[in-house]
């Protein structure tokens, strides 16, 4: 009986230790649970003995909802985090993984998608105190609809000898998605920031230097205010000069080995989304503007306050239009955009001395669709030399397949192509450049395919 008795102890001894060690290594709060999402905090310890320590703020959302980044763009608002009612906390400070880019109606942001979590850096009052969190936490989450959170979640953390929890590789992998600020230990060897700026506009100029080359940068800024997201569009021209249309009304200009600022802007409203060179030497600047924009480009900067007195170098069109795309061809311009009915292709025809002489509608793409919706996007176009037309999409086409005559369009190689074309171009006659987005829980990925157009069933990537 003794025997009986002794092993009956030693089982259930057995029994909580394996509780207690399964507790000690699971530490998270409750879900705070809504309609869409829930939130939760996470530990990578389930004891402390230091002043500063990182957990995590989780949110899991269900398929295609998001929510925003500290500067959200055009829509939406950034978490807060309050923690008044907590013990042995002094700050908590939300770390930001990098964004990915979305639209949600019709509004361009920044943030996240599905899962993430936001590393949280609490400083303590007394490392060797228990510490009891008591988060408030508000937030936005949108799909097709937009809808306000308020969670409040609970976490206590006692003192002694820090242990790790099964949490602690999450809080890594979140920790491993946050931007790069010590460039001491990565690719990029200097940084020049210059600014330009009048009574109604700043402009901000990023030089970035690195021994490997840059494959699709992406720069999103952040300020108190928050700021819209704005595309930048690069483009090589014919004097082997590069030019940067960044969503604003300035031009940049870059030679290899040089630094130069804003080679030309033009007063509100305008702004430059995309260009063109012909043959005559002529940009051709487009945006969401009243007029096509003619400028010689020049050997020094030009910047022009009032559009009723314009030097010779630069001539305007009345065409009213929101145009995220031109293309050159056969002394005519393509013109990819919306003009409030849908997105259509325009075709502007130029004289000899590059005068616009007519203007009349080529391809109404949205008629030869059928389904376009308002998140849908026709980012870029550029003719081939037997006068075909490709558009960049962010629908399932991927790219369009335009004939000369404006009157086939569809989908160039249907159901083989990345969704989420951004940018096109050609390096000759042979080959289309297709720069691709997909969008993943980790973040946004991009890639450029190079097509060869010579192929007659299916892309040679």
């Amino acid at each position: 009986m003794n025997i009986l008795h002794k092993i009956f102890i030693y089982l259930t001894y057995t029994i909580l230790l394996s509780i207690v060690s399964v507790q000690g290594h699971t530490t998270a709060s409750d879900w705070s649970v809504s309609e869409t999402s829930k939130l939760r905090l996470i530990s990578p310890y389930s004891q402390n003995d230091s002043k500063n320590i990182v957990i995590g703020l989780e949110y899991q959302m269900e398929e295609g909802w998001k929510t925003y980044w500290k500067s959200p763009g055009d829509g939406g608002f950034a978490q807060t985090i309050t923690w008044d009612n907590s013990t042995n906390v002094k700050n908590v400070n939300i770390l930001w993984p990098t964004p990915i880019e979305f639209e949600i109606l019709g509004l361009t942001s920044l943030g996240y998608e599905n899962d993430v979590i936001f590393p949280l850096e609490i400083e303590l009052e007394d490392e060797f105190k228990n510490t009891f969190l008591n988060l408030h936490v508000t937030f936005l989450i949108c799909k097709e609809v937009c809808i306000p959170g308020d969670a409040t979640v609970f976490l206590e953390i006692p003192s002694g000898e820090k242990k790790l929890t099964n949490n602690y590789f999450e809080l890594e992998k979140a920790l491993s998605l946050l931007p790069e600020e010590d460039f001491n230990s990565s690719y990029i060897n200097k940084i020049n920031l210059n600014t330009f700026y009048d009574d109604n506009d700043s402009i901000i100029q990023l030089i970035v230097e690195s021994d490997k080359s840059f494959f699709n940068p992406k720069i999103f800024l952040h300020s108190p205010f928050g700021l819209p997201v704005v595309k930048n569009t690069i483009n090589f021209s014919s004097d082997n000069k590069m030019y940067i249309c960044v969503g604003i009304r300035a031009v940049f200009l870059g030679n290899e080995g040089e630094k130069e600022g804003a080679h030309f802007i033009m007063p509100n409203p305008f702004t430059f989304m995309n260009f063109d060179m012909d043959n005559n030497g002529f940009m051709w600047l487009v945006g969401n503007n009243t007029h096509l924009v003619r400028h010689i480009p020049q050997s020094s900067r030009v910047s022009i306050s009032n559009i009723n007195s314009l030097p010779d170098h630069t001539k305007l069109f009345p065409f009213e239009a929101d145009i995220r795309g031109v293309s050159y061809y056969n002394t005519a311009l393509y013109l990819l955009g919306d003009d409030g009915t849908g997105p259509k292709i325009w075709k502007a025809s130029l004289d000899g001395s590059s005068e616009v002489s007519n203007i009349e509608e080529f391809a109404d793409l949205g008629s030869a669709l059928g389904d376009v919706g308002p998140n849908d996007t026709f980012s870029d176009i550029v003719v081939s030399e037997d006068g075909m037309l490709y558009v960049a999409t962010n629908r399932a086409e991927s790219i369009l397949e335009i004939s000369a005559d404006g009157l086939n369009i569809g989908a160039l190689y249907p159901g083989v192509l990345y969704p989420s074309v951004t940018s096109l171009d050609w390096d000759s006659s042979e080959f289309l450049y297709a720069n691709t987005v997909e969008t993943t829980v980790e973040g946004s990925i991009n890639s450029v395919i190079k097509i060869n157009m010579q192929k007659k069933s299916a892309p040679d990537f």
